[in-house]
């Protein structure tokens, strides 16, 4: 189960086109972004406390490798149109800084990065109280990918069977572990 996760009904950019989380499949190819001068970690102890003064990066296109559902009894929306849990890590811009931070960090006026080569400044961050269906996906090497325009971090793998994170897993299978998650 992963408790790094969009809302069902996200779209992610593809190197094709859009389509909704909870519609990809294993080995889709999507549209990354590695950042020049952070590292591409999955551990979330090491992804939090890297920090960059001056941003250059690139995108590239890399291939989906597991994706997960669960349920989550809140979340975050941002600037009214990005739903994503509170622990998920985001690419973030605060005054001459430049890192990877959790969503629930996250402040109105922090700037984030976007499909569009841009930043966006942050207008409103609503907790949402209600539960919903929610979708991580694992991504090769770059481990970043782009849910509503924004750059979001897939998050560590998934811990609820052996199969997650080993390259291994078909996408189609059910994951035990706590809430319900697993693989879709």
């Amino acid at each position: 189960m992963s408790i790094n996760c969009v809302l069902k009904g996200t779209n992610i950019s593809l190197s094709n086109g859009h389509k909704v989380i909870e519609k990809l499949k294993v080995k889709e190819s999507l549209v990354a972004y590695t950042v020049d001068g952070l590292p591409p970690v999955q551990d979330e102890r090491l992804l939090g406390i890297n920090r960059i003064s001056n941003f250059s990066g690139s995108f590239t296109h890399e291939e989906v490798k597991n994706v997960w559902k669960n349920t989550k009894d809140n979340h975050l929306l941002i600037n009214d149109r990005l739903g994503i849990t509170m622990e998920h890590f985001i690419f973030c811009k605060r005054g001459l800084e430049y890192f990877w931070t959790r969503a629930e960090n996250l402040e109105v006026g922090d700037e984030l990065f976007t499909i569009n080569n841009t930043f966006e400044a942050i207008r409103s961050i609503d907790i949402i109280e209600e539960k919903v269906d929610v979708y991580n996906i694992q991504v090769n090497k770059v481990y970043s990918y782009f849910a509503d325009g924004y750059l979001v971090h897939n998050g560590a793998p998934c811990t609820a069977c052996a199969a997650c994170g080993t390259g291994s897993g078909s996408g189609s299978g059910s994951g035990g572990g706590k809430g319900g998650g697993g693989f879709v």
